[in-house]
């Protein structure tokens, strides 16, 4: 799977979950367990966190923390 293609997957796993918990933040660790429930490979995992930081969609509020903007 390219790499675009595990940032949307991992994207949109995140957006459901968001909805789900109706609450956008997320630890580090939350949000590699959601990474890892939805197949995304693991060892790209920070630069899938760079590349959605750089996007708008996944902002760093603290110190592991992150808030996901939803996606329309």
């Amino acid at each position: 799977m390219s790499k675009a293609s595990q940032v949307k997957k991992f994207a949109y796993a995140v957006q459901r979950v968001a909805e789900m918990r109706k609450d956008p933040m997320f630890t580090v660790a939350q949000l590699k367990q959601i990474a890892s429930d939805a197949k995304i490979n693991i060892e790209k995992f920070d630069d899938i966190i760079t590349k959605l930081n750089d996007n708008g969609y996944l902002l760093k509020k603290g110190l592991g923390t992150y808030k996901f903007q939803i996606i329309d």
